[in-house]
């Protein structure tokens, strides 16, 4: 995943989900990176301490992104066995977790050097409002799994398609697919709303089509123009 210019990290202590004592909420994404007490740094919790466990974010039902990259700090301790070594970094349109998520990226046999920022980078083409790091070992402690810090960042989106989506004359909801016109790699996906209305992103500023598929009638495809409006009829 290439991006040139990433952002800022875009998590928050308010938007904390997961493994997490009550008294400590947020400790992963409160910037401080030298506290390694579970005021500074998040400790997986559930019920008691645990070497294996999830924290995540909410970020609201209004307030989707697409994350493409992460970073995780190791904790300001000269202990390395606390430190997570394998993990998946997951996405969630529900944040029930219960196989609706969807893998972004997996880690396996990490290693780090005490209080180092590691960086995650992967394709995503879908905005999500949950995300997670769900680690499933550390480096061997056998009380605690620690993590630092962890960061999300958005790659921002320089073009974008929109348009409308009608089917014998009235608006519809159907998912939609943004494909490179030259080698056919998807781009880009998203489903129209309640009104037909569809809205696409894509770093990609060469050209392009979407594809709208209806469960009973296909296909359409239609050609792209940057920043043009678009009305798609399902035949």
């Amino acid at each position: 995943m290439g991006c040139s210019d990433w952002g800022s990290d875009i998590t928050s202590t308010t938007y904390t989900i997961g493994d997490e004592h009550s008294s400590y909420l947020g400790s992963a994404w409160d910037d401080d990176i030298t506290d390694a007490n579970n005021s500074g740094a998040w400790y997986s919790y559930s019920g008691g301490y645990t070497t294996t466990g999830w924290v995540g974010q909410d970020l609201g039902s209004a307030n989707k992104k697409r994350v493409e990259k992460y970073r995780v700090c190791s904790v300001n301790s000269a202990t390395r066995t606390y430190d997570p070594k394998d993990w998946t970094f997951e996405g969630s349109s529900t944040g029930s977790w219960s196989g609706e998520e969807v893998t972004l990226d997996t880690q396996t046999n990490q290693s780090f050097t005490q209080q180092e920022w590691k960086d995650y980078t992967f394709d995503n083409i879908t905005s999500y409002r949950y995300y997670r790091i769900d680690v499933s070992a550390n480096n061997g402690d056998g009380t605690y799994l620690i993590i630092q810090e962890i960061e999300m960042f958005e790659c921002p989106r320089a073009y974008y398609f929109s348009g409308y989506v009608y089917e014998q004359g009235l608006p519809v909801a159907r998912t939609l697919y943004l494909y490179n016109s030259s080698d056919g790699s998807l781009v880009d996906t998203t489903t129209s709303s309640g009104n037909g209305y569809y809205y696409l992103e894509t770093t990609y500023s060469g050209s392009c089509y979407v594809v709208c598929l209806d469960d009973s009638t296909g296909e359409d495809y239609k050609d792209l123009i940057i920043g043009t409006t678009y009305l798609t009829e399902v035949v």
